[in-house]
């Protein structure tokens, strides 16, 4: 949904946010994750689950050469993100 929730206020009501960050490093990264070379919208976030919409540059499934677009989902784990499917 555009605008976070119901409201659709796009400001968030978190604070203190990180204003920088390290990939080398993993300063203030919580996770990370291999998706396709281009994305094509903003990640969705809802209950848990982290939806993203990529193309196929790095398949998952390694018998899948051909280009493609892929809605990838992940779930949130207490270490990690995880791949749903």
């Amino acid at each position: 949904m555009f605008g976070r929730d119901q409201t659709r206020n796009a400001v968030s009501p978190e604070t203190n946010p990180p204003i920088s960050w390290n990939i080398k490093t993993g300063q203030n990264i919580k996770w990370k994750a291999e998706i396709g070379g281009f994305t094509f919208a903003t990640p969705v976030v809802a209950n848990g689950l982290v939806w993203i919409g990529t193309n196929n540059e790095n398949p998952r499934d390694p018998t899948v050469k051909e280009r493609a677009g892929v809605l990838m989902c992940f779930r949130e784990g207490p270490d990690r993100i995880r791949l749903i499917g």
